[in-house]
């Protein structure tokens, strides 16, 4: 019997799931760049240990589970923003009280329903813009070097 994908992370068919639902998503979008790495890492930790998100599981996410290559304050950093996000949920039911225990972790699709603050809908909408102009740029330039490919003279008569 094949199991039924939670579809947590979005809706994909292969691979680790980051796909265009949570990349189009004003969430992500927030995140810093090495926000969006641990995000990866952690979504590729969630994937194996949940089966390929067809169980929903409480899972445990630290430092020293990390693959990327950051300091331990960007980790923090990083991690906080993500939760904060709506990626993952640290439910104070599941935590326990013994002193240098692991913090745990359960999967969330809060990040579907994210709402940027002002200063982060500022900062989506002006890489919107300078990606759209950069991308104007690029075709104008692109323009311009196809009219100065095409023959001079010719079929004038």
């Amino acid at each position: 019997m094949k199991r039924q994908r939670l579809n947590t992370f979005g809706r994909a068919r292969f691979g680790v799931f980051i796909n265009g639902e949570l990349r189009t998503s004003d969430a992500y979008k927030a995140l810093t760049a090495a926000a969006r790495l641990v995000l990866i890492d952690w979504i590729c930790r969630y994937n194996q240990k949940s089966r390929g998100d067809s169980e929903n599981i409480a899972m445990t996410y630290a430092f020293s589970d990390c693959a990327e290559n950051l300091n331990y304050a960007t980790f923090k950093r990083a991690r906080t923003a993500i939760l904060e996000k709506g990626f993952f949920e640290c439910p104070p039911k599941l935590q326990t009280i013994k002193p240098g225990a692991r913090r745990v972790f359960v999967a969330s699709t809060k990040w579907t329903s994210y709402q940027p603050t002002p200063a982060e809908a500022k900062a989506i909408a002006s890489a919107a813009t300078s990606k759209r102009k950069a991308l104007e740029r690029w075709n104008n330039y692109r323009a311009d070097k196809e009219c100065a490919k095409k023959p001079r003279g010719g079929d004038d008569e």
